[in-house]
Protein backbone atom coordinates (compact mmCIF):
# COMPACT_ATOMS: atom_id res chain seq x y z
CA UNK A 1 0.00 0.00 0.00
CA UNK A 2 2.46 2.48 -0.74
CA UNK A 3 0.28 4.87 -2.72
CA UNK A 4 -2.11 4.69 0.11
CA UNK A 5 0.98 5.79 2.28
CA UNK A 6 1.94 8.17 0.05
CA UNK A 7 -1.58 9.83 -0.27
CA UNK A 8 -1.86 10.12 3.75
CA UNK A 9 1.39 11.99 3.82
CA UNK A 10 0.57 14.05 1.31
CA UNK A 11 -2.95 14.70 3.12
CA UNK A 12 -1.63 15.32 6.05
CA UNK A 13 1.25 18.00 4.74
CA UNK A 14 -1.81 19.60 3.44
CA UNK A 15 -3.91 20.05 6.27
CA UNK A 16 -0.64 21.47 8.16
CA UNK A 17 -0.25 23.78 5.62
CA UNK A 18 -3.86 25.07 5.76
CA UNK A 19 -3.49 25.00 9.72
CA UNK A 20 -0.21 26.91 9.25
CA UNK A 21 -2.07 29.51 7.47
CA UNK A 22 -4.59 30.17 9.52
CA UNK A 23 -2.47 30.74 12.47
CA UNK A 24 -0.04 33.12 10.35
CA UNK A 25 -3.24 35.15 9.75
CA UNK A 26 -5.08 35.33 13.29
CA UNK A 27 -2.52 37.22 14.66
CA UNK A 28 0.03 40.52 14.54
CA UNK A 29 1.77 39.01 17.23
CA UNK A 30 5.24 38.09 15.78
CA UNK A 31 6.50 35.66 18.72
CA UNK A 32 3.05 34.22 19.65
CA UNK A 33 2.07 33.48 15.94
CA UNK A 34 5.57 31.79 15.67
CA UNK A 35 5.07 29.78 18.62
CA UNK A 36 1.72 28.56 17.32
CA UNK A 37 3.17 27.71 14.23
CA UNK A 38 5.93 25.57 16.04
CA UNK A 39 3.19 23.87 18.07
CA UNK A 40 0.87 22.73 14.85
CA UNK A 41 4.08 21.55 13.03
CA UNK A 42 5.12 19.59 16.00
CA UNK A 43 1.50 18.22 16.64
CA UNK A 44 0.72 17.29 12.95
CA UNK A 45 4.10 16.50 11.75
CA UNK A 46 5.49 14.98 15.11
CA UNK A 47 8.35 17.48 14.73
CA UNK A 48 10.29 17.14 17.83
CA UNK A 49 12.43 20.38 17.58
CA UNK A 50 11.84 23.63 16.29
CA UNK A 51 13.38 27.31 15.91
CA UNK A 52 12.98 30.43 14.52
CA UNK A 53 15.86 33.14 14.65
CA UNK A 54 15.29 36.67 13.15
CA UNK A 55 18.71 38.46 12.23
CA UNK A 56 18.94 42.42 13.89
CA UNK A 57 20.10 45.18 12.96
CA UNK A 58 23.81 43.82 14.42
CA UNK A 59 23.74 41.09 12.38
CA UNK A 60 23.30 39.01 15.25
CA UNK A 61 20.69 36.17 14.98
CA UNK A 62 18.18 35.93 17.87
CA UNK A 63 15.85 33.17 18.83
CA UNK A 64 12.21 34.43 19.20
CA UNK A 65 10.07 31.07 19.00
CA UNK A 66 11.16 27.59 19.90
CA UNK A 67 9.55 24.16 21.02
CA UNK A 68 10.24 23.83 24.78
CA UNK A 69 11.58 26.87 25.95
CA UNK A 70 10.29 29.47 27.63
CA UNK A 71 9.59 33.08 26.09
CA UNK A 72 13.03 34.41 28.83
CA UNK A 73 14.81 31.50 28.11
CA UNK A 74 14.14 31.85 24.48
CA UNK A 75 14.83 35.69 24.70
CA UNK A 76 18.31 35.15 25.82
CA UNK A 77 19.49 33.04 22.97
CA UNK A 78 21.62 34.34 20.44
CA UNK A 79 24.43 33.29 17.69
CA UNK A 80 26.67 35.52 15.89
CA UNK A 81 28.44 35.45 12.30
CA UNK A 82 29.25 31.70 12.03
CA UNK A 83 29.09 30.17 15.13
CA UNK A 84 27.84 26.73 14.82
CA UNK A 85 25.28 25.27 12.15
CA UNK A 86 22.86 28.47 13.21
CA UNK A 87 25.81 30.57 12.30
CA UNK A 88 26.80 29.34 9.30
CA UNK A 89 23.11 29.49 8.09
CA UNK A 90 23.38 33.32 8.74
CA UNK A 91 26.93 33.66 6.92
CA UNK A 92 26.42 31.71 4.08
CA UNK A 93 22.65 32.64 3.39
CA UNK A 94 21.94 29.25 2.64
CA UNK A 95 19.41 27.13 4.55
CA UNK A 96 19.09 23.67 6.36
CA UNK A 97 17.31 20.83 7.98
CA UNK A 98 19.27 19.34 10.66
CA UNK A 99 17.54 15.66 11.07
CA UNK A 100 19.00 14.88 14.35
CA UNK A 101 20.47 17.71 16.25
CA UNK A 102 22.02 16.26 19.33
CA UNK A 103 24.80 18.67 20.12
CA UNK A 104 28.28 18.48 19.23
CA UNK A 105 31.59 20.42 17.78
CA UNK A 106 29.01 21.89 14.89
CA UNK A 107 26.48 23.07 17.55
CA UNK A 108 28.16 25.41 19.76
CA UNK A 109 26.16 26.75 23.27
CA UNK A 110 24.97 29.89 22.02
CA UNK A 111 25.60 33.42 23.56
CA UNK A 112 23.36 34.55 26.62
CA UNK A 113 22.42 38.23 26.92
CA UNK A 114 23.58 39.55 29.74
CA UNK A 115 20.55 40.84 31.77
CA UNK A 116 20.85 44.86 32.26
CA UNK A 117 19.04 47.14 34.02
CA UNK A 118 15.37 48.11 33.02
Amino acid sequence: MPGAMRQSTSNLELLTIYEVSKILGSSLDLQQTLREVLRALAYQLQMHRGRVYLVGEDNVLRLVAANGLSNEAAAQIEFRDGEGITGRILKTGMPAVVPKSGGGAAVPQPHRRARGPG
